[in-house]
């Protein structure tokens, strides 16, 4: 399954009732290779320097993309909070000016106004 999911120990009497014929042939000897190696379909031991190097630079780079993605998620989730702070301050100063009698008076005297030039022009012709 990948370098990240080294087992240690590996029952191989089970694992090889598990796989094909082909598979439970190969397994019966050991194969011994120099150079490289495809190693498809074959249970491979890796324990060179080379491959543990490999192995813990993919563990690092997987540490830091964990690490890209919790600063990812609190800017998220930050920003989220942001927005429903300020949301709840523009609900609040739109009650205010609801509320507020200087401005709801000039509502009122703009309302007066329009509805009494209304009066006077009559209605629309439809």
């Amino acid at each position: 399954m990948g370098a990240g999911y080294v087992t240690r120990v590996v029952d191989l009497h089970r694992l090889m009732f598990r796989l094909g014929p082909e598979a439970r042939r190969e397994m019966d000897q050991a194969v011994v290779c120099i150079g490289s190696i495809s190693n498809r379909a074959r249970a491979v031991v890796a324990t060179s320097d080379g491959v543990l190097a490999s192995i813990n630079e993919l563990d690092a780079a997987k540490e830091v993309a964990l690490k890209a993605k919790d600063a990812r998620q609190a800017r998220t989730s930050h920003a989220r909070v942001a927005r429903a702070a300020h949301r709840v301050g523009d609900e609040r100063d739109a009650d205010q000016r609801r509320n507020n009698c200087t401005i709801r008076r000039r509502k009122d005297a703009l309302r007066s106004v329009t509805q009494r030039q209304r009066d006077r022009l009559g209605g629309t012709p439809e």
